[in-house]
């Protein structure tokens, strides 16, 4: 486990996906992410994002 509300902190010097950049995005896509840890007793993470059915891909992977 580990201090969640440091760990959740923006940091501008550090690069990456961490744990800030995660839930931002995922905030973002409408969804949520929660982190649970305790020292010594280890972490669970969740992470939830809505599900849009029914929806034609778009982009360059997409066909014509």
């Amino acid at each position: 486990g580990f201090d969640v509300a440091q760990a959740m902190q923006a940091d501008d010097t550090v690069t990456g996906f961490g744990l800030f950049g995660i839930r931002e995005r995922f905030v973002a896509l409408g969804g949520s992410f929660s982190v649970d840890s305790r020292p010594g007793k280890g972490t669970r993470c969740s992470f939830t994002a809505p599900l849009i059915e029914d929806q034609e891909p778009t982009g360059a992977d997409s066909p014509v």
